[in-house]
């Protein structure tokens, strides 16, 4: 069983619902075209867990790159961050129903905040890379 296949669709619907996220940013799992901000959920890990033979378990993270674009004058990570934030709001604070009789162990928790940018003369995009950590089981 790949958990991956129901962790990542609960993550989408979790961070599309309750409304827009800061400065309309996309929630999506590839790069989308001529969006200004959006959240990129991507990397995924999955990893064996102790368990019984009634009741798997896994380890498994997500990265979630919370990125905005400017152009080069008038540049703030200030709506980066609120994405962030919100986005942290939206995992850390609800139980994510998952398919495949997949259930959460918990709730999701951050496991690093990193900060990046990168730079060209046209635009300049900053990131808030997010690494959340799941524990998931079969119900």
């Amino acid at each position: 069983m790949n958990p991956q296949r129901y962790l990542i669709p609960a993550v989408l619907d979790a961070l599309t619902q309750g409304g827009p996220l800061p400065g309309g940013a996309l929630v999506t799992e590839f790069q989308p075209g001529g969006a200004s901000a959006y959240v990129l959920v991507t990397q995924p890990t999955v990893a064996d867990l102790p368990g019984t033979a009634a009741c798997r378990m896994w380890s498994a993270t997500l990265l979630l790159d919370c990125v905005t674009l400017s152009e080069p004058e008038s540049i703030s990570a200030v709506l980066c961050d609120e994405l962030a934030d919100a986005v942290l709001g939206r995992l850390q604070g609800a139980a994510l129903p998952m398919g495949g009789g997949l259930q959460l162990s918990g709730r999701a928790t951050l496991e690093l905040l990193t900060s990046g940018a990168d730079f060209d003369t046209e635009q300049i995009d900053i990131h808030r890379y997010l690494r959340m950590r799941f524990t998931i089981y079969t119900s």
